[in-house]
Order: structure tokens, then C-alpha cells, then sequence
């Protein structure tokens, strides 16, 4: 269970809690009478995270006909869900779901583990990410970069102007 990719089923902050939520509603239905699997699943995840879910329950080896067995793994996954580390990001724009996917991709690639995303947005920052995990922040934007060119542009228009003013002065003098 330690490299469960839980990927296919949330990215963001929101999306785990909810996750979370699914989870418990299940594991409050497992020991009522007439309880059926994979319908709960249909019912509080719909028929792909189902499908998925059931992928996960047979990797695990996870004997799906008891309800203990049942009850043990949704309490391991809950469990593992809530210390999934939290990485703070902040994004230019509001990413979509193809974004989360290449981000979560690119860290289980580089840095072999899931996270949970805490996605903030600021237009401010212009194109590229800042992060804060654990108290450290890096900045990956293009604003500072940005914000240089711009006031070397300008000083350099600024001088030019200048330049310009004065032989016009010396001009209109002779």
C-alpha cells in the first residue's frame, strides 16, 4: 500500500477531503444488510473511479466478499490519504484537469512520490509556479524576470528620451 497511486482519484486539497467523504460514506454502508460492492462504489464514486477502485481492492489483495477485510482497508487508505504531504502551489491561471495530471506526473517521475496540491492563483505571477512545502518557498515565475527586462527597457527608453531632448535643445539654441 506505501506506492499507491491514488492519483486517478484526486490532485487538489478539495478533491482528497472529498475523496475522504466518499470513503466514509462507504465505510458506513459495508456492514448494513443487502450490501453490495461495487454498487457503493457506482454510488458514492461513479462507474470509472469504480471500476478503478476495484483495480486497487484486487492489487491489495483485498478479499472484496468480507466486510472487515473491507472496513480494514478503507481505514489503511484513509489513513494514508491524510498524510499524503501537502505542497503548496501557486499557478498564474486555474489549472485544468490535464494540468494536475502532468504536474502530479512530473513529481512521481522526479521526485517518486504523491502530493496533494494546494493550487492558489495570481495572475501577478505571469507564467511559471511558486511553491511552499514544509517552509521553504521557491519562486518559478517569470515576474521577476519580467519586472527586470521591463525597467531595463524602460531605463534604456528613459535614456534615450533624455539623449533625444538634448540635442533637440541644442538644436533649437544654435
Amino acid at each position: 500500500m506505501d506506492n499507491l497511486d491514488l492519483s486517478v482519484f484526486f490532485h487538489t486539497k478539495a478533491q482528497s477531503n472529498d475523496f475522504l467523504v466518499r470513503l466514509s460514506n462507504l465505510s458506513e454502508e459495508i456492514y448494513k444488510t443487502g450490501f453490495n460492492l461495487e454498487q457503493a462504489l457506482s454510488k458514492n464514486f461513479g462507474m470509472s473511479q469504480k471500476d478503478k477502485f476495484m483495480v486497487i481492492l484486487r492489487d491489495n489483495n483485498v478479499n472484496t466478499a468480507s466486510p472487515n477485510d473491507i472496513k480494514s482497508f478503507l481505514e489503511k487508505l484513509q489513513e494514508k490519504i491524510t498524510n499524503l504531504p501537502t505542497l503548496s502551489l501557486t499557478l498564474a491561471f486555474e489549472p485544468n484537469e490535464e494540468t494536475l495530471n502532468l504536474l502530479n506526473e512530473w513529481f512521481m517521475l522526479n521526485i517518486k512520490r504523491q502530493f496533494i496540491f494546494d493550487i492558489s492563483v495570481n495572475p501577478n505571477l505571469i507564467a511559471g509556479v511558486s511553491i511552499n512545502f514544509n517552509g521553504k518557498y521557491m519562486d518559478f515565475s517569470v515576474r521577476e524576470r519580467f519586472m527586470k527586462i521591463l525597467k531595463e527597457s524602460l531605463a534604456s527608453n528613459e535614456a534615450k528620451s533624455q539623449t533625444e531632448n538634448k540635442k533637440t535643445a541644442q538644436t533649437a539654441e544654435q
